[in-house]
């Protein structure tokens, strides 16, 4: 029996729907990126798209940062530093364990590839 049995553990930290945009004349258009910050060190990453072909497997990379904040005169800087980066299947749940060795929050970071024109994004993690 894993710890991950129990279904009702699981809570939604993001849920959101993004199209490419062109940004400064960029060509391809593409999808911005997408953030959330956990607590939690198991999150599952799942991306969709509609127009997706049967032959793409790339959903996105997931990168994992430790997050910290700086203040410098009356500013707060909110940064990570990057501590592991993931690929994440598209049409499928990808499960993501956070190192042990960094303490929380973290902030999952998400940059898709230039090919998809528009994704559906879930993010969940795991509330022991």
């Amino acid at each position: 029996m894993t710890i991950f049995a129990d279904a009702i553990n699981w809570d939604m930290l993001l849920r959101t729907s993004r199209q490419a945009v062109l940004i400064g004349g960029q060509r391809p258009a593409i999808i911005p990126p997408v953030s959330a910050t956990t607590s939690s060190r198991f999150v599952i990453v799942k991306v969709a798209s509609a127009e997706a072909r049967r032959t793409w497997r790339l959903g996105c990379w997931a990168s994992v940062r430790n997050l910290f904040e700086a203040s410098f005169a009356s500013q707060i800087l909110t940064t990570g530093t990057e501590l592991q980066k993931y690929p994440c299947s598209l049409s499928k749940a990808t499960l993501i364990e956070i190192p042990d060795f960094q303490s929380p929050p973290y902030l999952i970071f998400l940059e898709f590839p230039r090919w998809l024109q528009s994704v559906d994004v879930e993010i969940w993690y795991y509330n022991p």
